[in-house]
């Protein structure tokens, strides 16, 4: 049974606790339907060494899951986002890990030029047309498989509403 919380993520596949793990996922969209990847570190004791994935991570203790959301991307990318910024998108046990991930999107005014990557060996915005071809996380390509789907309508209304609220549309 979902908590209240994951209620408003729609689930792609089965749902159990598998772990304790909450992992707080983001899918930046920019204006023009991009979305900012992720490349991880090359090095091999990292987690999905050299394949392209959402930005995010575990939530702390007492966290929300957006709140766990805005402070990941913030220490990633140096971006500060509001809360009100992260819609919830879906929520996926991972096929790999078996942890459960939380996956939000948000429409993010920044440029390449804005970011300051502490994490990751690089970043990219990738048109979703190019999904396919990228050596991707899996749990990352099921959740943007899902959202390129039915729900890229959405994606792309809220991306070009003109709403703002600290450079976030």
């Amino acid at each position: 049974m979902a908590t209240d919380e994951e209620a408003a993520f729609r689930r792609l596949g089965p749902w159990a606790a598998w772990s304790p793990y909450r992992g707080a996922l983001i899918i930046p969209v920019d204006r023009a339907g991009r979305v900012l990847l992720q490349l991880r570190d090359h090095n091999p004791a990292a987690v999905h060494p050299g394949e392209w994935g959402l930005f995010g991570g575990e939530a702390e203790p007492g966290e929300s899951l957006a709140e766990a959301a805005a402070r990941e991307f913030l220490e990633e990318t140096e971006i500060a986002l509001p809360l009100s910024a992260f819609k919830p998108f879906a929520r996926i046990v991972s096929p790999v890990s078996l942890r459960r991930l939380y996956a939000f999107e948000v429409v993010l005014e920044a440029a390449a030029r804005d970011i300051r990557l502490n994490e990751g060996a690089g970043f990219g915005f990738i048109e979703p047309a190019d999904f396919p071809r990228l050596d991707m996380v899996a749990a990352a390509r099921i959740i943007l498989a899902a959202w390129t789907g039915a729900d890229q309508s959405q994606s792309r209304k809220i991306a070009t509403s003109g709403r703002s609220a600290g450079g976030i549309g």
